[in-house]
């Protein structure tokens, strides 16, 4: 099966669309560098408009611990400054370490498929799901 064609953006409707007070023109350009992604955040940025590239990276989701995989940070380093980034779960994870962070592993994890997150740009709570075991220390 190939990402080109499940996540293909150009047959979503890209004009003016409107997501949580952004508005969406054309296509933003991502591309995932991929630990284990769920196929559903694919679908979700190919519904908001990306198009699945490399123009920034998506450092995605991914198993377990990110400290067990050193190689991947110092590739972050390198690729900060560059292009746009952003990460997701685990992505995040990496993302903090890269910057000097550090990761610790949570007592009980974060888990389930009701979890209420704000948004801070226009103050709604939107419905989440979580499953991580580990957090960037915000020392």
């Amino acid at each position: 099966m190939s990402l080109d064609n499940l996540y293909d953006s150009s047959s979503v409707q890209l004009q003016n669309r409107v997501h949580n007070g952004l508005v969406l023109g054309d296509a933003v350009l991502v591309v995932a560098y991929d630990f284990g992604i769920k196929h559903n955040i694919l679908r979700r940025l190919a519904s908001y408009g990306c198009k699945i590239m490399i123009m920034g990276i998506l450092f995605s989701n991914g198993p377990g611990d990110p400290s067990a995989i050193p190689y991947v940070v110092e590739t972050v380093k390198a690729i900060m400054g560059n292009v746009p980034i952003f990460g997701n779960c685990m992505g995040h994870q990496l993302l903090g370490q890269a910057l000097g962070g550090k990761t610790y592993k949570m007592k009980f994890g974060h888990h389930g498929g009701n979890n209420p997150v704000r948004n801070l740009r226009n103050g709604s709570v939107e419905i989440s799901a979580q499953n991580h075991n580990y957090v960037v220390d915000p020392e």
